[in-house]
C-alpha cells in the first residue's frame, strides 16, 4: 500500500512537472526522430553491404572468366578475383556481426510503436479515451517509456547474443 501511494505521488509530482506537449516535445517526439534516423541508417548500411556484395562477387565471377580469354594476365586475373573474393567475405561479416538488419527492424518497430501511442493519445482514441485527460497522460507516459525500455533490453539481448 505504501509502494502505491509512493507511485502516485511521483505521478502527480510528475504531471505537475511535465505537460503533455512537453513530455512529446521533450521527449516523446525526439526518441521517435532518433528511433527513425537509425533505422533508416542500419537499413543503408545492411543494403549497401549486401548489395556492394553481389556486385563484388558478379564481378569478380566474370574477372575470372576473362582469366581464360587473357592468358598472358592469367595471374594478375587470379589476384584480383581473390581479392574480390576476401572484400565480398568482409562485407558479408561486417553486415552479419554488426546485425545492421535486425537493429533496423528493431529500430523501425520501436519507432512505430511509439508513433501509433502519439496518434492514439492525439485522436483520444483506443485506450485513451478516458475523460480524465492527467489519466490518459499517464497512459501515454508508461506505454511509451514501456516500448522504449524494452527496446532497450532487445538490443541489449542482440549484443550479448552477438559475443
Amino acid at each position: 500500500m505504501d509502494m502505491s501511494k509512493t507511485q502516485k505521488n511521483n505521478e502527480v509530482k510528475f504531471i505537475e512537472r511535465y505537460s503533455p506537449e512537453d513530455y512529446m516535445n521533450a521527449r516523446l517526439d525526439q526518441q521517435i526522430k532518433w528511433y527513425d534516423q537509425k533505422s533508416i541508417g542500419f537499413k543503408n548500411l545492411h543494403f549497401w553491404l549486401v548489395f556492394g556484395s553481389i556486385i563484388l562477387s558478379s564481378l569478380g565471377s566474370f574477372i575470372a572468366i576473362l582469366g581464360f580469354l587473357l592468358l598472358e594476365f592469367t595471374l594478375l586475373i587470379q589476384i584480383v578475383s581473390s581479392v574480390l573474393g576476401i572484400i565480398v567475405a568482409l562485407c558479408l561479416a561486417l553486415d552479419k556481426f554488426n546485425t545492421y538488419q535486425e537493429l533496423h527492424l528493431q529500430y523501425r518497430s520501436t519507432c512505430e510503436k511509439l508513433n501509433q501511442e502519439k496518434l492514439l493519445y492525439l485522436t483520444r482514441a483506443g485506450d485513451y479515451t478516458s475523460s480524465d485527460d492527467n489519466s490518459n497522460f499517464r497512459l501515454l507516459v508508461q506505454r511509451c517509456e514501456s516500448v522504449m525500455a524494452t527496446e532497450t533490453g532487445n538490443w541489449a539481448q542482440l549484443k550479448e547474443k552477438k559475443t
